[in-house]
């Protein structure tokens, strides 16, 4: 029965959401405050077609940080630190409408191409399939790529199987394919991110 009524209520908020529509990129650099657009299905199955756009301006010059996520239990109590500017306010970043630790871990140079590998598999990922029951994409961490002040950022929810890229104001949304969850899940164990 729980099942049905949020079925239900993932549907009315899908209706009743505004058009959302890409912001054009403007430029190639990093735009962490921005706040993703894309909402309604289509949008999210169309952006898949720029996947390759981005996956091949990464490089392996590029230098990886990598941002682990907040809990989703514990977000709210992050919200209100951020919102009211207290003592430890400052342990926490929001990047493309997402909350992390800010500090960020830098990849050693073997880590970084094996990820850079994972990602530029074009098996790794695969059209959005749908919105899941799991209570809505939470990354678990964030990988960024930075080379001459062009990003590429990406964040991974191992809880819903979700991936979502950024460059400047490109938003792409796609899933995971089983192995490439499983690279990234042993990712997530070796820097002790809680997969919820």
């Amino acid at each position: 029965m729980k099942q049905r009524h949020m079925i239900i209520i993932v549907l009315l908020i899908s209706v009743l959401e505004a058009r959302a529509i890409e912001v054009p990129e403007s430029s190639n650099k990093q735009v962490i405050g921005f706040t993703p657009r894309l909402k309604k299905q289509a949008e999210i199955r169309d952006s898949f077609k720029k996947l390759s756009r981005v996956v091949n301006s990464l490089d392996s010059g590029a230098q990886l940080e990598i941002y682990r996520g907040i809990p989703r239990a514990k977000v709210s109590e992050v919200e209100d630190a951020l919102g009211s500017r207290n003592a430890g306010h400052n342990r926490y970043i929001r990047r493309y409408g997402h909350v992390f630790y800010s500090q960020a871990v830098v990849a050693e140079r073997n880590d970084a191409e094996k990820l850079l590998a994972i990602v530029k598999d074009p098996q790794s990922f695969r059209k959005f399939g749908g919105f899941k029951l799991c209570g809505g994409f939470h990354p678990n961490f964030a990988l960024v790529w930075t080379k001459d002040e062009i990003a590429v950022e990406i964040h991974i929810c191992l809880t819903c199987h979700e991936i979502k890229f950024f460059k400047s104001r490109l938003e792409i949304y796609c899933e995971m394919d089983d192995d490439a969850y499983q690279q990234f899940l042993q990712l997530g164990k070796d820097l002790k991110v809680e997969t919820e």
